[in-house]
């Protein structure tokens, strides 16, 4: 048994720098974008979900006690997701951008920013860093 619908003959699957994996089935290839042009138009909400997912994961029970500083990087990952005007991530000239976080290899220290949605090895705009 397929998943797809019935009468299509395209297929494109789209997977995001999160991970979230979208699926585009068409009848032609007017019908295909069309749809990949209502996907364009929901890009932010997509990656302002992801944002909030990832966050959440973040604020999931740690395996060992906290320090004060990764609260913070959480509950920032948290806010900038979607700010208080309801805004979606902040874009750029490939979409919109998406949120990452992490700690220095080096220092240890925690980083936060925004990033360009392209594929890794593509040309990428510059990131966004919190403060």
């Amino acid at each position: 048994m397929s998943d797809r619908p019935e009468g299509t003959t395209l297929q494109v699957n789209i997977k995001t720098p999160a991970g979230t994996l979208i699926n585009a089935y068409a009848r032609d290839g007017a019908h295909l974008s069309e749809l990949l042009g209502e996907l364009e138009g929901v890009a932010a909400q997509v990656a302002a979900l992801e944002g909030v997912y990832q966050a959440a994961k973040l604020t999931a029970a740690p395996a060992r006690a906290e320090e004060p500083w990764e609260k913070t990087t959480r509950e920032r990952a948290i806010s900038q997701a979607v700010d208080q005007s309801g805004s979606a991530a902040p874009q750029c000239a490939h979409g919109a951008r998406v949120p990452k976080d992490g700690f220095s290899q080096k220092s240890g220290k925690p980083w936060s920013g925004w990033f360009c949605p392209q594929p890794r090895g593509q040309a990428q705009c510059e990131p966004v860093w919190n403060k």
